[in-house]
């Protein structure tokens, strides 16, 4: 063991205490550290105290340092692909992955059965989007592991990212059969469902999950997301109050609560809960909508109107804004501000604006092919 070798050496001169006389890991490591580093002044071509050394340093997050040893590591011993390979673990954390895939590639060629560099290979390639060539790597980890959990989870997320949801519907499965304990893989799994419409299947998913991360906001947002697709409005309720039990200061969790609250008429309510998004995340003009629309529905439509206009100061483009003020303001009486506002959206959207105000008991008496033309600059 390097351990031995490199302390044998010093071990008189060092007189360091036992390893279980340390208050903490880190500070047994500093002193190896030293100890090392004593010893590379005198013997500095030492293959395995640089090695230790490397060791020691990445074991103590100084990663900079711990790079630099390797390279001076591999420099000396070059055959090594143990090294190699933690070499490149070190590279990693530096977030240099393309210097790392390099090192995983070196231990590859000298060792080529070597699981964890064939591994971490795959992951670099992965993580530089590279997915057809990870998946090739994982299927090969694969035939060396095939219960190695996380490779099926990552395989699956590269067949993700290159459309193939039925095989990474497979591969998360696969995953599954190992371990059923990893919130995240199940999660992958009803994202993916939830894509393709397989609601049910999804919800499965994500309460499956929950057993195993009930404190996630998150798991609980999706669970409601497809509660609601499910119709199932009370349920989906139920899962945002639980993400909101855990994390109030999301403005989606609020924002899509209110949008149930909506769907089940409580508008009282569901003004209180698009309130509160807007608190945490203002500059938001589908909030503003939802906070109309709900005013509307309450007849209080000077409200309404105002919050329209707010959603128009961020996203000026919206005729769904303009047409409901339009309706906002007949019902207010205020009959050339209704025109122009519908003028507004129907110039916007002409096909479903015009047709729609045309069926629109309140707005049809101003529904004319007028409408459709640009207003006219009274200066000309």
């Amino acid at each position: 063991m390097v351990l031995g070798q490199v302390i044998d050496i010093t071990l008189a001169r060092a007189q360091r205490p036992a390893r279980g006389q340390w208050e903490d890991q880190r500070g047994y490591h500093e002193v190896e550290i030293d100890i090392c580093e004593q010893l590379l002044k005198n013997q500095p071509d030492d293959y395995q105290a640089w090695n230790y050394h490397s060791y020691l340093l990445a074991s103590t997050g100084q990663l900079h340092k711990a790079a630099k040893s390797y390279r001076k590591t591999v420099d000396l011993k070059p055959d090594e692909p143990r090294v190699w390979c933690n070499y490149g673990v070190v590279l990693d954390k530096l977030s240099r992955f393309e210097a790392a895939l390099e090192c995983y590639t070196r231990a590859l060629e000298l060792y080529p059965q070597y699981f964890k560099a064939l591994y971490r290979r795959s992951r670099n390639f992965h993580r530089l989007g590279q997915y057809g060539t990870a998946i090739k790597g994982y299927d090969q980890a694969l035939e060396l592991r095939p219960d190695f959990y996380r490779i099926w989870y990552y395989r699956g997320l590269a067949l993700v990212k290159l459309g193939k949801s039925e095989e990474a519907i497979h591969s998360f499965q696969k995953a599954l059969q190992s371990q059923a304990a990893d919130a995240a893989v199940w999660v992958s799994l009803g994202k993916l469902l939830m894509r393709q419409k397989r609601y049910g299947e999804a919800l499965e998913a994500f309460t499956e999950s929950l057993k195993v991360e009930p404190a996630n906001a998150w798991i609980w947002q999706y669970k409601a997301f497809v509660l609601k697709k499910l119709g199932r409005l009370e349920e989906a309720l139920e899962s945002f109050d639980q993400a909101l039990a855990l994390d109030a200061l999301q403005p989606q969790f609020w924002y899509q609560r209110g949008v149930i609250l909506l769907d089940l008429k409580r508008y009282h309510d569901a003004y209180d809960s698009f309130t509160n998004s807007l608190k945490q995340q203002a500059y938001n003009a589908q909030g503003w909508m939802a906070l109309a629309w709900s005013l509307q529905h309450l007849d209080e439509y000077e409200g309404a109107i105002e919050a329209y206009d707010k959603a128009l100061g961020i996203e000026p483009d919206l005729p769904f804004a303009f047409y409901n003020q339009a309706r906002c303001y007949a019902i207010l009486g205020q009959i050339d501000w209704a025109v122009e506002h519908l003028r507004r959206a129907i110039s916007l959207d002409p096909v479903t604006y015009f047709a729609k105000a045309q069926g629109d008991q309140l707005l049809s008496p101003m529904a004319t092919s007028d409408l459709l033309l640009p207003p006219v600059d009274e200066d000309e």
